[in-house]
């Protein structure tokens, strides 16, 4: 028996210990434009959205931990900063693309703001069929208009 749901899971999250508020703000921001994006272009019947933000309840350590190995996690999207240190329980940029492999049937990740060369690097490894990758935070008129573009196209193919 199949324990794991039929709905596609879509992680919106934030690996990252944020203090700042003005980038608490920034990434909170980022997290619901995308939220709304998905919603809009949902082709899908339905999905289930698993929100891991700065400050929730839920940290994307746990969402993780939760999920990992279930083959319904079919997107990743994660919004962060090159010089944010990583939440409790990711070490390093290793670590982070490790606990992304775990993700067997992940279809699309999008990083923003601190996807390093050696990141992107490693994660090119993974077999991912598509990634979107920044490495530094952008306006928020630039990431709307490429996770448009992206999720528009995703829900097209």
């Amino acid at each position: 028996m199949d324990t794991y749901a039929e709905i596609p899971i879509i992680i919106l999250g934030c690996p990252q210990a944020i203090r700042n508020q003005q980038q608490l703000r920034k990434i909170t921001q980022e997290l619901q434009m995308v939220e709304e994006l998905l919603l809009r272009y949902a082709v899908l019947e339905s999905f289930e959205l698993v929100r891991a933000w700065p400050l929730g309840s839920h940290s994307l350590v746990d969402v993780i931990h939760e999920y990992k190995f279930n083959p319904s996690v079919k997107l990743i999207h994660l919004s962060g900063f090159t010089e944010s240190s990583w939440l409790p329980g990711l070490e390093d940029e290793e670590d982070i693309a490790a606990k992304i492999g775990q993700f067997p049937y992940l279809q699309a990740l999008y990083i923003s703001g601190f996807a390093s060369p050696s990141l992107l690097e490693t994660l090119l490894n993974r077999d991912i069929p598509a990634i979107i990758a920044t490495d530094t935070v952008q306006s928020r008129q630039f990431v709307r208009e490429i996770a448009n573009g992206f999720y528009s196209a995703d829900t097209q193919s």
